[in-house]
């Protein structure tokens, strides 16, 4: 169960970098390109805090030992098997895999540029994708929502 305390404090400390990064920091500098760095920590804060239930849900034996297996494994997992049991929300789960996919898409473009306050990723096909603070902002308040249910299912049973 030290797996799961380690994985929910990693969880905690991307998502109080990031919630820093977008209230604090970001109204400070004005740089549009920041939300790369907030989106990769909450990111990291929900992929480990998907970990952490994984984990805690194989230590009972509700589950297979899916920790080396890939994002889209896990998600599948988590979506189908844990998401009902916990009744957690679809539109964090979409948050979450819309972080995913912004950030592959990213390093895979080769383009990438800020108009006003938005931030325009092109792939080599030029496709556009495009980031906006608002949208940052609603990622940080899903993944507040979504830290908040895992810290309040798991944190009792780790004592």
């Amino acid at each position: 169960m030290k797996e799961v305390a380690v994985l929910l404090e990693k969880a905690n400390k991307s998502l109080e970098v990031a919630d820093h990064l977008a209230y604090v920091t970001y109204p400070m500098v004005k740089e549009p390109k920041l939300g790369f760095t907030i989106t990769e920590h909450l990111y990291n804060a929900c992929n480990n805090a998907i970990d952490a239930l994984l984990f805690y849900e194989y230590a009972y034996k509700r589950i297979e030992n899916c920790q080396n297996e890939g994002f889209a494994k896990k998600m599948d997992i988590f979506k189908r098997t844990i998401a009902p049991r916990y009744n957690i929300d679809r539109k964090q789960l979409f948050i979450i895999e819309d972080m995913h996919s912004l950030l592959s898409y990213r390093k895979k473009s080769q383009i990438e540029f800020v108009k006003k306050d938005k931030v325009i990723i092109c792939n080599p096909d030029f496709d556009i994708r495009t980031i906006t603070m608002e949208k940052i902002k609603s990622y940080v308040y899903e993944s507040k929502n979504f830290l908040i249910k895992i810290n309040s299912m798991l944190k009792p049973t780790l004592r």
